[in-house]
């Protein structure tokens, strides 16, 4: 049974079945507190109602999680933080998400600002580490940025630092290191006849016709292709990508990327000839496996798609600039900003501007009008 209360005049002190001391009290703003640890002689108890006395007298008190925090954030650095919270949010993200902010939270934390404690982190110090990341990766470093923007707006919300220090202007904006390749649809037709690996060529036209990321393309299943007289289309369902040295093919990040891309009825021949000649059996078997087996490997495909590419007159063409392209054909074709989204999969306008080029003989045209 819990021992007497003290008798005092401010605050309240009890002995525990333990032998020990716990201390609390009522806040002026009504609130109430106990000790963060109990304690082993009663004049300890004392000395710290004393200590939150004086700081309530002098206009200083804030509810001791508070102060903890704060205490906490002296000696908690940046690098440790941004690893903490890549793990405790590791439960809600997708596997590839999770390795790709493992990845940028190692390069924060073994840069200049990584030691560097939280709540001492400044916009100085922030931007002084932004400048200094390696040019060579803008990608990388829009992405490393970022993610300690959002990192820092938890440690705000957590009390440990009182403002976002990350006030960069266009730190987190991605800037291309190489301008993607569009293609006309004629030229991804040439491309992909000049393919030099047969079984890649049905892969070239589904990802020049239909938009789809490299990650939805090579998760497709048999039954996500529609070939009827009727309808020739895609459906994505699921993308693969690797993690932690293994393939994992999972719902896409967004809703929106679950998406039906209608085809142009064209590809029907191509895609059952490929169908028949690659794809695994039954209704589940993937459409674009790998030789070996799996999910089709990048790296094969895009030496195979440069040496058609470079075939035909187009120098350093990518797999993603073919979706690039189907965008940049799609907007040419009439195709209205909601058209873009749906077929695309993006969630924002913003995205899908990215992957829209103007055309020189387009601007021409307009320009053209204008006159007329």
């Amino acid at each position: 049974m819990a021992g007497r209360k003290g008798r005092r005049s401010w605050g309240r002190i009890r002995k525990l079945p333990s032998g020990r001391y716990q201390a609390g009290y009522v806040a002026l703003d009504g609130t109430s507190w106990n000790a963060p640890i109990t304690y082993s002689t009663k004049l300890a108890a004392e000395a710290w109602l004393a200590d939150e006395r004086r700081l309530m007298e002098s206009g200083a008190w804030t509810p001791p999680p508070e102060r903890a925090n704060v205490a906490a954030s002296r000696t908690l650095t940046v690098g440790a933080y941004v690893t903490r919270w890549v793990d405790q949010a590791s439960g809600r993200l997708k596997p590839r998400t999770v390795d790709g902010y493992r990845r940028l939270a190692q390069l924060i934390e073994h840069s200049a600002i990584g030691p560097v404690a939280l709540a001492a982190l400044s916009p100085s110090q922030v931007r002084q580490w932004r400048a200094e990341l390696d040019p060579e990766y803008p990608t990388r470093n829009a992405g490393a940025y970022s993610l300690l923007r959002t990192v820092m707006n938890t440690a705000v919300e957590d009390g440990l630092v009182p403002a976002n220090p990350c006030r960069v202007r266009g730190g987190a904006t991605k800037h291309r290191k190489h301008e993607p390749v569009i293609l006309s649809p004629a030229d991804i037709r040439a491309v992909a006849a000049a393919v030099p690996v047969e079984r890649w060529r049905g892969l070239v036209l589904l990802l020049g016709f239909s938009g789809l990321r490299w990650g939805e393309a090579i998760a497709l299943r048999r039954r996500d292709l529609t070939l009827t007289e009727r309808e020739v289309s895609v459906t994505v369902r699921r993308a693969a990508g690797r993690s932690g040295g293994r393939w994992v093919i999972d719902r896409p990040k967004t809703a929106a990327a679950l998406r039906t891309v209608p085809l142009p009825v064209e590809l029907r021949p191509t895609l059952r000839e490929h169908i028949d000649a690659y794809a695994e059996p039954g209704a589940d078997g993937l459409v674009f496996p790998a030789p070996g087996g799996g999910p089709a490997h990048r790296q094969p495909f895009a030496t195979a798609l440069a040496k058609g590419a470079e075939a035909v007159g187009h120098d350093g063409l990518r797999p993603h600039d073919l979706r690039h392209s189907y965008l940049t054909n799609l907007g040419r074709a009439g195709g209205t900003l909601a058209d873009l989204l749906a077929l695309g999969g993006h969630t924002t306008a913003a995205l899908t501007a990215r992957y829209t080029h103007a055309a020189p003989e387009r601007n021409r045209e307009l320009a053209q009008r204008i006159w007329k």
